[in-house]
């Protein structure tokens, strides 16, 4: 028997499919009109679609943005390996093979091709598989041990030493990126935040100081393109500093920030420090003039810690951006996020407000601050001893 709202729609005279296709049309207009103000609007969709399992609707959703070429190949190599384990090779064979078309550099695609041809006892095909995933991502000590066992340490040989490595275009394109850096001789990195996006942030953050000859600590360094505009634009030491990007298993940060190292030849010092961890003590890396400490706050579990100990290196000037609330009450206020209420990430932990960031740094003896805004929740406070 249909329910109450059925009948009373079919005693209105409207058809239910054409209240179907209209609230299909409605969500449409909604979605359409959310993405153009809302820039991550579609990869939120798709992010919730594929942690629900499901894949076709978060494959639409990320074949919506063009930034989503990673976001598309994991919810694939995802699914397959859950053909995978359920028996279903053939399924799961054409789902790794939808993850390579939507990104042809990812290397855990060709790896997991090469299991399943291996159960299929194609050895010489499992072999190539697993090759062109080590070419992609030379880290793969398990897969080149398993090359090794399989016969094949030659070849692994080759790949490792570098006379067989991927040309380096396609190194670039096998990582996900966050910033666009511009490497030289044509290569580009493909970042979220685009060439044009990330010049605009380099004149926020370097504009008010001249770094010739300056020292700077880049905390939160990712792909490391801040440590690699400080070096360009004069400093005479940079360091860059990461943890949580530089180990996680999609972003591979520190090997975005390794090529990017090695194709510029900047000779970047790079330290791998957690800046949540017990006791967390800063001293071992010396003083310096310039600290960045770029959109890393609001993501720490205990930022006032991690603040107190990043402000002792500071000789000159510490530069923090982060997110920060609009709050009705003028006091200094910070807002603690449990869970995932900012912006869908349960990395973001905290938002304080202007007044907040301003009484925070004076607290670390800090003279005068300088702030910016950068859009409506996002500001960047430089803080200067004199």
């Amino acid at each position: 028997m249909p329910d109450d709202g059925r009948l009373n729609r079919q005693r209105r005279g409207i058809p239910v499919p054409m209240i179907s296709e209209f609230r299909r049309q409605l969500g449409s207009l909604v979605d359409n009109a959310a993405a153009k103000f809302v820039p991550t609007h579609w990869i939120s969709k798709g992010r919730t679609a594929r942690a629900a399992g499901n894949w076709a609707e978060a494959a639409r959703y990320f074949q919506k943005d063009p930034r989503a070429r990673h976001d598309l190949a994991e919810a694939w190599v995802i699914h397959g390996d859950v053909l995978s384990q359920s028996g279903s090779l053939a399924e799961a064979e054409s789902a790794y093979l939808q993850a390579i078309a939507a990104l042809p550099h990812h290397p855990t695609a060709h790896v997991q091709l090469g299991h399943l041809t291996r159960q299929r006892g194609d050895v010489a095909r499992a072999a190539q598989h697993y090759a062109d995933g080590l070419r992609r991502n030379r880290n793969l000590s398990d897969v080149a041990k398993l090359l090794q066992d399989l016969g094949f340490a030659q070849e692994v040989m080759e790949i490792l030493d570098g006379e067989d490595r991927y040309p380096l275009d396609g190194q670039i394109e096998s990582h996900f990126w966050w910033h666009s850096i511009d490497l030289g001789g044509g290569l580009v990195t493909s970042g979220w935040i685009t060439l044009n996006q990330m010049a605009e942030r380099f004149v926020q953050t370097f504009s008010k100081f001249d770094l010739n000859g300056k020292s700077v600590v880049d905390f939160g360094a990712w792909n490391g393109a801040f440590s690699v505009e400080a070096s360009r634009r004069g400093a005479s030491r940079v360091v860059a500093v990461d943890h949580f990007t530089w180990n996680h298993p999609v972003f591979r940060g520190r090997q975005t920030f390794d090529l990017v190292n090695r194709v510029t030849g900047l000779a970047i010092e790079a330290k791998d420090i957690d800046l949540d961890a017990p006791q967390l003590s800063l001293k071992p890396l010396g003083q310096f003039d310039i600290v960045l400490f770029l959109g890393v706050f609001y993501h720490l579990r205990d930022p006032l810690a991690a603040l107190r100990e990043i402000s002792s290196l500071a000789v000159e000037t510490l530069v923090v951006e982060t997110h920060v609330e609009r709050t009705s009450d003028p006091r200094p206020a910070m807002i603690f996020y449990p869970r995932d209420e900012l912006n869908g990430d349960p990395t973001n932990w905290w938002g304080p407000n202007r007044a907040c960031m301003t009484e925070l740094l004076r607290q670390q003896g800090f003279a005068r601050i300088e702030i910016t805004s950068t859009g409506a929740d996002r500001a960047i406070f430089h803080a200067y001893r004199d």
